[in-house]
Formats: C-alpha cells, structure tokens, sequence
C-alpha cells in the first residue's frame, strides 16, 4: 500500500483512502481495485479523499460548510485541495459529487 505526501510532509494520504472522481460516488475507490483502476482519468484534476481525521478537524477549525484543505503540517500548510459539506463540486473531468473532500493531484507526490 503506497503513501503519498507533499515534499518534505510527511505521509497525507494512504492510496486507499483516494477516489479518482466517478468512482464509487466519489467517496471511496472499490476493496480490490487495481492501481489503473485507482488512476484518475486523464482530465482528472482532484482525487476525492476519506474524511481522516486531519481533515474532519480542519473542517471543524473552519466553522464553515466549505473551504480550503491545508496539508496538516503545522511548518508547511500548504493548500492541498477543498472541501464542502452542502455543496458540490464538479472535477475538470465532467463528475459532479456533493459533500466531498478533494486533493488536487498536481499537489501529491509519492
């Protein structure tokens, strides 16, 4: 299983908790997919990620049902992606999915 971080950040995401959009709702790529079926179509621009806990305690900091994603590294914060709780979001792909997390894939290195 494969990590994928920002630069000198350490580990964001697992590979299992990315969702290229389409997949699933957006939610959640399936148990056994392979690493092409978790790559994101070729005019993907987000992966669409579990709520983790770094996330659900930024989306609480924010007070807020939608904003800015920044990666948990108190020394980096960095802009990672977005997320929002009532509203939705449409990937440069064509998917549109509502309450979403999503990193952008130009931002994860492995």
């Amino acid at each position: 299983m494969g990590t994928r971080s920002l630069g000198n950040c350490s580990s964001l995401v697992k590979d299992d908790d990315l969702s290229p959009a389409g997949r699933e709702g957006g939610l959640r790529a399936p148990q056994k997919a392979t690493r092409r079926e978790r790559a994101p179509r070729p005019n993907c621009s987000v992966y669409f990620i579990e709520p983790l806990a770094w996330v659900i305690q930024q989306v609480v900091e924010s007070r807020s049902e939608q904003g800015i994603l920044r990666c948990w590294n108190p020394l980096c914060g960095v802009k990672i992606g977005t997320f929002g709780l009532k509203s939705t979001y449409q990937c440069s792909c064509g998917f549109l999915t509502s309450t979403y997390f999503a990193v952008e894939i130009k931002r994860l290195f492995r």
